[in-house]
């Protein structure tokens, strides 16, 4: 069986993005605003360290659910913004220990792919011939 679940934060980002006035995107750089937001973030802008852990917490709330459905090993974070991979990736891993049960979470990985994969990117595997434990879901950012 193979388990593909994608989600993109880029509409929340966005929302959130406009009260620290950076542009969505410009005609010759659709990802400007994931960038400006990257760098805002490496130079620790609270405003945007604020915007990116609040918008990563609401993606753990999600993925929790997906959690508890889907019971997968391994939940990978992809897309555009995965270079904040330190910043989201803490984020969802407290919403989705704090939402869903112990026995679901026990041996669920939650990582960042290093690759800068397409927002809504999925990657999935299929599960080991006679067991179920082996799915993975992928979470674009």
């Amino acid at each position: 069986m193979l388990v593909k679940a994608s989600l993109s934060i880029a509409p929340q980002l966005a929302w959130d993005a406009l009260p620290l006035g950076i542009p969505e995107s410009t005609d010759d750089d659709p990802l400007h605003g994931t960038r400006v937001l990257a760098q805002r973030v490496a130079d620790s802008d609270p405003a945007a360290l604020h915007a990116v852990r609040q918008a990563a917490t609401e993606v753990g709330e999600v993925v929790a659910v997906l959690v508890h459905m889907f019971n997968p090993r391994s939940i990978i974070l992809a897309g555009p913004l995965s270079e904040l991979r330190d910043d989201l990736v803490s984020a969802v891993r407290a919403a989705v220990y704090q939402r869903a049960l112990p026995l679901a979470t026990r041996k669920l990985t939650i990582t960042a792919n290093s690759s800068r994969a397409a927002p809504g990117s999925t990657v999935g595997s299929p599960s080991p011939r006679g067991t179920s434990s082996g799915r993975r879901a992928s979470h674009g950012c």
